[in-house]
């Protein structure tokens, strides 16, 4: 089962976006959301982590998680965020808005890494 950790202020709008997914041939999928501020407590439970980098601290959530599993980030259009999460060992990077589709590509590029 995937366990997906969402980290970011938006993350119940964010999770909808994978419910698409769960429900198009992939019923081993299990969704997971969590507020910026508990997400270091829980990244031992989940299997790869979508981080905002529109969140506080979000430098230290990266590295906090991606020893445990692989981290996409996202946000709004920023080519300076998405450098520097690229050089803090995020997997990948994302604009936002995301999309079921966008998700759809990236989980099936980093699930064979999982």
């Amino acid at each position: 089962m995937l366990n997906i950790l969402i980290i970011s202020d938006e993350a119940k709008g964010i999770a909808s976006l994978f419910s698409p997914r769960i429900h198009a041939g992939h019923p081993d999928m299990k969704q997971a959301s969590a507020a910026p501020e508990d997400a270091n407590d829980a990244s031992d439970h989940y299997d790869i982590a979508f981080l905002d980098l529109d969140t506080d601290n979000w430098q230290e959530r990266l590295l906090d998680a991606r020893h445990s599993m692989p981290v996409i980030a996202f946000s709004r259009p920023d080519l300076h965020k998405a450098v520097e999460a690229l050089k803090l060992g995020a997997g990948d990077y994302l604009e936002k808005p995301l999309t079921a589709e966008v998700i759809s590509e990236v989980i099936n590029r980093h699930q064979k890494k999982i």
